[in-house]
């Protein structure tokens, strides 16, 4: 895969910006000098869960407009190796060829792009070409249909997409919505990448997945290995549900 990653999701709720902090924080872990970028302007997120939001003066939408990178990137704590760029409130700030001239001229080893919610962001015309997307959903029928969605409209600008299916949960398919892990690979129309286990500690305890031991960081660093190219495979769909 690429070295600029753009996650979307057909809808929200189903985790988005959670996978676009832990695939960042599992690339920085092993050694990726990794910038993660809010691009949801207007709902920003990503200050408050990396825990840089009290640190925070300057945002994409200065850096855009002719401030120097430097000024706007902040560290995140616990976490060497990885770097946030925040959205703007103005959600009429991003143009789409200078954000196309900073993720090329940018000197990191990883850029994450957390995207908006949906097939609603018009800049993706000017960074198709040089972005992967990853499509985010989870294993109910709606977000399932929607990631299905969010993918056809990237390949339709010659995206390359690949899936992971977050807050994973075997009662989905013994729900009878879906035969199994393959059934929802086959509605969404993408290859998987990876598989997240539901964990509540992310809602209890936001920072958590800064942990080592924590479930879902497991399932993280398996992902960043598949983005390298390292063939990792899956464990079992059993297995993913107990942290291993």
């Amino acid at each position: 895969m690429r070295n600029i990653l753009a996650v979307v999701s057909g809808k929200g709720g189903v985790g988005k910006s959670t996978c676009a902090l832990g695939i960042a924080t599992a690339m920085a872990r092993k050694g990726k000098k990794t910038l993660l970028i809010d691009l949801d302007c207007g709902l920003r997120c990503l200050d408050l869960m990396a825990d840089v939001s009290e640190s925070l003066v300057f945002d994409l939408g200065d850096v855009l407009n002719g401030r120097p990178l430097n000024d706007a990137v902040l560290p995140v704590p616990r976490r060497h190796g990885l770097w946030l760029l925040a959205a703007p409130y103005d959600t009429k700030s991003i143009d789409g060829e200078a954000l196309e001239r900073l993720l090329l001229s940018a000197d990191y080893d990883y850029i994450i792009l957390d995207m908006p919610a949906g097939t609603d962001f018009p800049y993706i015309e000017a960074i198709s070409d040089i972005v992967d997307f990853i499509v985010v959903t989870c294993g109910d029928a709606v977000s399932v249909r929607d990631s299905g969605v969010a993918a056809d409209y990237a390949a339709r600008f010659g995206g390359h997409c690949r899936l992971v299916i977050n807050k994973y949960t075997r009662r989905h398919l013994k729900n009878g919505v879906y035969s199994g892990i393959d059934d929802i690979i086959d509605c969404s129309g993408c290859r998987l990448l990876g598989i997240v286990p539901f964990d509540d500690d992310c809602i209890r305890k936001p920072f958590s997945i800064f942990h080592r031991k924590n479930k879902k960081v497991k399932a993280f660093s398996r992902i960043a290995d598949r983005i390298y190219g390292y063939e990792t495979p899956l464990p079992k769909v059993k297995r993913i549900e107990k942290g291993k």
